[in-house]
């Protein structure tokens, strides 16, 4: 059953009235299991086979329900493909694909069923479509289905013609394949030790390859982008995003809108990386506006929007959009993306200076089962709601337990973490005296800030970069009228 409600919630309304419409029209209005079943999904008040079997058959589940599952899903599937490509898809490249495989399906039935001229009509017109648009699989598929009806017809000479255009059209799609394979498998091939992907040096314009593909072109810069990214070369990525883009903006075909929209997200991350705030904001904008609403996609966007907004101290629209998070439509398809919102919610509280609540919230997400994923930074703003409570009894506690689990770690920002938490045991040794302990631990302080494996990311767990937070405590008991009384407590609280 959980699949089916699954299903069920990717339906827009205009579809599933469509749905039950024709379940009314089929039983001539009479009340029916399918449409009884669909009505009750739809308005939330079955979950479970048993429920489902209770209200429909008044009895256990059994074979019966599965067989009615089974009819239900299979009639919504069919009545997707019914919806109009522009309905279905906001990408042009993913409505002239699915208008492409459409007219070949039609095509191949016609020619099965002897409407040869309109059969191949229909082949022809998803050929110049496929061609036009770059879509060379598909373009594989037609001449195939043409080969294949030419040999039944005996045509010899139209035989050798499909040969040489299904192998120019295969050789462009291995190609195709090659790059995509580069641009995703890039991530994966940098966490492996001692191994570097295959990425071009460097792309320096969006000219097409010696096949005349752009859309080749697109994905090697796509992975050129990801290699840069991944050795923090911020600008030369930032360049690399610029010019796809730019490949978008005049060739509207060469990608999905969801890749589209993961590039604006890529130029947003990068900006934060370089600390440029509002052209992030402007690329996270740009993202959220090309986002279908209540689509995963948009949460993600919404979660990147909120990060700008709290590094640039915009703490109430933060706030707005932690809102917008929490009532999201795909909080109900997939619950555990919710796992994250205690952690803004105690970071706001910590920039807010309400360090109880901080706390409240911090231990709220450790109760969740993905706390381990982020384990570092929670520990640390903990830490630190506890410094500025001034708890010193049980900063000790927590601070072996963050060695601790610094030993266990195994990530890429392990080596930070290190650093950061030598600098806070020096802290305690030295009652707090934070402009001795800067002397002291200046090589680790620069290595937060300068060193690439030790540095902050914006765009991680840890939203209080610990370097500003401790360089704040510095120039605070640097000011000549406070420096008299840096240690007491009732400072420490404030």
């Amino acid at each position: 059953m959980e699949r089916l409600v699954r299903l069920i919630n990717c339906l827009r309304p205009a579809e599933a009235q469509l749905i039950k419409a024709f379940y009314k029209a089929r039983f001539l209005g009479k009340s029916n299991r399918r449409l009884q079943l669909l009505n009750l999904l739809l308005e939330g008040k079955v979950k479970d086979n048993e429920s489902a079997s209770h209200i429909i058959y008044h009895q256990k589940s059994d074979s019966t329900l599965s067989q009615l599952k089974k009819r239900v899903r299979e009639d919504i599937l069919n009545f997707i493909l019914l919806s109009p490509p522009h309905k279905l898809y906001s990408s042009i490249l993913n409505q002239i694909e699915l208008t492409c495989r459409k007219s070949l399906i039609q095509g191949k039935i016609l020619i099965s069923r002897g409407a040869q001229e309109e059969g191949v009509r229909l082949l022809h017109k998803a050929r110049k479509l496929a061609e036009k648009y770059e879509l060379p699989e598909i373009t594989v598929a037609v001449y195939d289905t043409l080969r294949t009806n030419a040999s039944l017809r005996s045509r010899a000479k139209s035989l050798s013609e499909y040969h040489w255009k299904i192998n120019k059209a295969l050789k462009i799609y291995q190609e195709l394949l090659k790059a995509k394979e580069v641009a995703w498998d890039v991530n994966k091939a940098m966490e492996a030790p001692g191994s570097q992907p295959t990425v071009p040096a460097e792309p320096t314009n969006a000219t097409p390859d010696s096949n005349g593909s752009n859309k080749i072109t697109f994905w090697f810069k796509m992975a050129a982008l990801k290699y840069h990214v991944q050795h923090q070369d911020f600008i030369r990525s930032g360049k690399l995003a610029q010019e796809l883009l730019e490949m978008i903006e005049r060739r509207p075909f060469l990608c999905s809108s969801v890749t589209r929209i993961g590039l604006h997200m890529e130029c947003c991350k990068i900006s934060m990386q370089l600390g440029q705030w509002n052209p992030a904001l402007a690329q996270g904008k740009l993202a959220y506006e090309l986002c279908n609403p209540h689509t995963l996609v948009q949460y993600y966007t919404l979660e990147m929007m909120f990060l700008v907004y709290f590094h640039q101290s915009e703490y109430q629209l933060a706030q707005d959009i932690l809102k917008q998070l929490r009532d999201h439509y795909q909080v109900k398809v997939f619950g555990q993306i919710q796992f994250k919102w205690p952690v803004y919610q105690g970071a706001l509280e910590f920039r807010n200076g309400q360090y109880k609540a901080s706390l409240k919230s911090i231990h709220a997400f450790q109760e969740h089962r993905d706390f381990r994923k982020n384990l570092l930074p929670v520990k640390l703003l903990e830490i630190l709601n506890i410094i500025e409570l001034a708890d010193t009894d049980w900063l000790e506690f927590k601070l072996d337990a963050f060695r601790k689990a610094i030993y266990q770690s195994a990530t890429s920002q392990t080596q930070r973490y290190r650093h950061i938490c030598q600098i806070l045991l020096s802290l305690v040794r030295h009652n707090f005296d934070y402009p001795l302990v800067m002397n002291q631990q200046q090589d680790k302080l620069l290595q937060l800030n300068v060193e690439v494996p030790c540095q902050w990311d914006p765009t991680g767990s840890e939203l209080v970069n610990f370097t500003d937070w401790f360089h704040s405590k510095t120039d605070f008991q640097s000011d000549p009228k406070v420096v008299s009384s840096v240690n007491s407590p009732q400072l420490l609280k404030s």
